[in-house]
């Protein structure tokens, strides 16, 4: 039993929390934002999933107000509610469930 807990507790600096949600939570706009800024100077880190949506980061903390006021306001609420239940990264995906506290767009 011990030797099961002190090998989980050497990987807890390996393993994050990601919060996987769709990509229906930002607008139309901000998955422009969002392509405008992939592999430009940028607020926040951003890898693409191809066609599919985003992986992010959440480094909030690390921002300046300033840097916080470029994030637009739907993917700030979505990072910020993401940070608040324990995340590190936010994997946004066309085929990801929804979530009932967040706001959801409709791209049509």
């Amino acid at each position: 039993m011990y030797w099961e807990w002190r090998r989980n507790r050497k990987m807890d600096k390996y393993i994050v929390n990601m919060f996987d949600v769709s990509i229906d939570h930002i607008s139309r706009e901000t998955n422009e934002w969002l392509k405008e800024h992939l592999h430009k100077c940028s607020p926040i880190i951003i890898y693409d999933k191809q066609e599919y949506g985003w992986f992010m980061p959440i480094t909030l903390d690390d921002l300046d107000n300033s840097e916080l006021e470029k994030i637009p306001q739907d993917l700030f609420y979505v990072l910020r509610f993401a940070q608040s239940n324990g995340c590190t990264w936010i994997m946004m995906d066309q085929a990801a469930n929804r979530h009932s506290e967040l706001p959801r767009f409709k791209w049509n």
